[in-house]
């Protein structure tokens, strides 16, 4: 008879108290064991297989917590018990969906912090992130919440590395969009949000993260209306929550030169996507009035003219010369002229 066999049978049990004993009991056992009955030999991994598997919310509550402390332990190898919990999670109940993205998220940040914040895999579907997000719908909601937990808790590792980490997670989520249902602009709309916002908790930290997000937006589709409205709410969140990092900064005498440069990148990626030969036309009204708010809160804040916004300038003469809205038009040429004041101002300074 295998070894745990007896422990497996008691953990079915309906009782959930008895269970989750017999599911600590396979753990302590899985530790204690022998290498041919431990935690990597057959008999071992079936149990713990067995375990993730079950239909009783107690076994499973129990040995999720039971695995990610074994893995903490270095008691058996964190790439294997990301798969372990990925395997669990695209083949368990919805009920359980949240629990697995839990566990995977603790799994992702204890993997960061062994690597000192330069954790690499070999290829970008090897993503711990990205195969959550692959898996199934389901999981949208609570890896939002992982990603969020993974920037605050790593933070301390340095936000440039954390957003390395995080890029190509990022730029999936906005490459995947023109082929998946409409949750999965739900999902960017939700994650995009969700960080930009958190960048204004930790405003000396969020440069990195910006430039992350302004990075991302290099990929986003604009070829109809509904893509066109799910840009305008991404830099609508970006927009608010630059300005008030930006502010933050300004007030505190701190990375002033690289905030301004960071708003004004900004501006020309998302400007740049609106001179594309694949974009729809028109709808252009509502980006130029948010991103003129960028530039409009510089101004205000005393920041100079600078010499970079020369190319934003040329890209809203092509967009102008490409409306055939007047309301567009007369928009664009009030952007075109605060930007020509401002420059003046600095002239006579």
């Amino acid at each position: 008879m295998d070894s745990y066999s007896p422990l497996l049978e008691k953990a079915r049990v309906p009782q959930p108290s008895l269970q989750k004993f017999a599911v600590v009991s396979i753990f302590s056992k899985l530790r204690t064991s022998p290498a041919h009955l431990g935690p990597d030999s057959e008999p071992g991994r079936d149990a713990i297989t067995q375990c993730l598997n079950s239909s009783s919310p107690a076994v499973v509550d129990q040995t999720v917590r039971e695995f990610c402390r074994l893995v903490a332990d270095s008691k058996f190898d964190l790439s294997l018990g990301l798969l372990e919990l990925q395997s669990a999670l695209e083949g368990s109940d919805p009920k359980f969906v949240t629990l697995f993205v839990k566990a995977l998220g603790h799994l992702v940040r204890l993997g960061f912090e062994r690597f000192n914040g330069s954790w690499k895999f070999g290829a970008t579907e090897n993503h711990p992130f990205i195969k959550i997000l692959s898996s199934r719908n389901e999981v949208h909601t609570e890896l939002v919440q992982q990603v969020l937990l993974f920037m605050t808790q790593n933070k301390h590792l340095g936000m440039v590395e954390v957003c390395e980490f995080l890029r190509p997670f990022f730029n999936f989520s906005i490459l995947r969009m023109p082929f998946s249902d409409s949750l999965s602009s739900l999902f960017v709309r939700q994650l995009v949000s969700s960080v930009a916002s958190l960048c204004c908790s930790f405003p000396s930290d969020a440069l990195p993260v910006f430039e992350v997000l302004r990075g991302c937006l290099e990929y986003f589709p604009l070829k109809n209306s509904k893509e066109q409205r799910n840009l305008e709410f991404v830099v609508d969140c970006m927009v608010d929550s630059y300005i008030v990092v930006l502010r933050h900064l300004v007030s505190n005498g701190l990375l002033v030169t690289e905030a301004q440069m960071s708003g004004m990148e900004l501006l020309g990626t998302v400007l740049s996507l609106y001179t594309s030969p694949f974009k729809q036309s028109g709808g252009v009204e509502h980006i130029v009035e948010v991103l003129k708010h960028v530039l409009v809160a510089q101004f205000e804040l005393r920041l100079q003219y600078k010499p970079e916004l020369s190319s934003v300038i040329l890209y809203l003469f092509s967009i102008l010369i490409d409306s055939e809205l007047e309301h567009e038009q007369l928009c664009i040429l009030k952007f075109l002229l605060f930007l020509i004041n401002w420059k003046s101002e600095n002239v006579l300074f």
